[in-house]
C-alpha cells in the first residue's frame, strides 16, 4: 500500500468517524455537547497534520482552540479554558514561524536546548503551584489538575513552535493528566480523544525522530553510468 493511499485512508476514516459522531449526537444515541464533537474531530485532524509535518496543523489546531476554551468554560475548567486564548495567539505564531515566508528555507526539527529544559520546568512548578491557588477561589472544577495541564500545554505549544522534537514527550505528560480530568468531569469523548492523543504522540515522536534523522544524514551518491564500454 502505498503512503499515498495510507494518507487518504485516514482523512477518509476521520471523515466517517466525524459523520458517525454527527449522526449519534442528532438522533440522541451519543450523550455529548455538540462542541464536544467539533474538538474531537478537528484534535484529531490537527494531531494527523503534526505528524506530517503540515503546517495546516495550526488552521486546524485554532478550530479545536474555540470549541474547547467554550466546553471548558461550560465544565468550570477555568484554567484551560484561559489558556486557550494563549494557545490560539501561540498557534498564529507558529503558523507563521513554520511557513517561514519572504523566501526562508523551512524550519527543521531540532532537539531542545540546554537552556530550555532548565528554564521550562523551572518556570513551570511555581506556576502550577501559584495557579492552583488563583483557580482554587475561581470555583474551578479541579484546580490541581486544571493548573497542571494548562502551565503543560503552554510548554508543549511552545516547543511545537519552535519545533522541536521533545514537544512530543511533554504532550505524553500533558494528555496523560487532560485525560484524567476529562473523565472526571464527565466529558467522556474528550477523555477517549486524549487516549488517542497518546497513541499518536508516541507515534509522532517516533516519525519525527526518523525525519530529525534523516535530514542530518549525509545524501548518497548516485551512480553515473560509465560511457566507456
Amino acid at each position: 500500500m502505498t503512503a499515498a493511499r495510507v494518507a487518504h485512508g485516514k482523512w477518509l476514516a476521520l471523515a466517517l468517524a466525524a459523520a458517525l459522531l454527527a449522526v449519534g449526537w442528532a438522533t440522541g444515541r451519543l450523550p455529548a455537547h455538540p462542541l464536544e464533537i467539533v474538538g474531537v474531530i478537528s484534535g484529531i485532524a490537527c494531531t494527523l497534520l503534526m505528524i506530517e509535518q503540515s503546517v495546516l496543523n495550526f488552521p486546524a489546531g485554532i478550530l479545536n482552540i474555540l470549541a474547547s476554551a467554550a466546553l471548558y468554560f461550560l465544565a468550570k475548567l477555568y484554567g484551560n479554558m484561559g489558556v486557550q486564548f494563549v494557545y490560539a495567539a501561540f498557534g498564529v505564531v507558529g503558523w507563521v514561524h513554520w511557513a517561514r515566508r519572504g523566501g526562508e528555507a523551512p524550519l527543521r526539527i531540532t532537539r531542545a536546548r540546554a537552556w530550555e529544559w532548565a528554564l521550562l520546568p523551572g518556570l513551570g512548578a511555581p506556576a502550577v503551584w501559584l495557579l492552583t491557588g488563583f483557580l482554587g477561589r475561581t470555583g474551578s472544577a479541579a484546580p490541581v489538575l486544571d493548573a497542571l495541564t494548562t502551565v503543560l500545554a503552554l510548554g508543549a505549544q511552545y516547543l511545537l513552535n519552535r519545533k522541536r522534537l521533545e514537544h512530543w514527550l511533554v504532550g505524553l505528560a500533558l494528555v496523560v493528566f487532560s485525560g484524567v480530568m476529562c473523565a472526571q468531569q464527565g466529558l467522556w469523548l474528550y477523555a477517549v480523544l486524549f487516549g488517542f492523543y497518546f497513541v499518536m504522540c508516541v507515534i509522532g515522536f517516533r516519525a519525527w525522530l526518523r525525519a530529525f534523522r534523516a535530514q542530518d544524514a549525509p545524501a548518497v551518491p548516485v551512480p553515473v553510468p560509465s560511457l566507456d564500454n
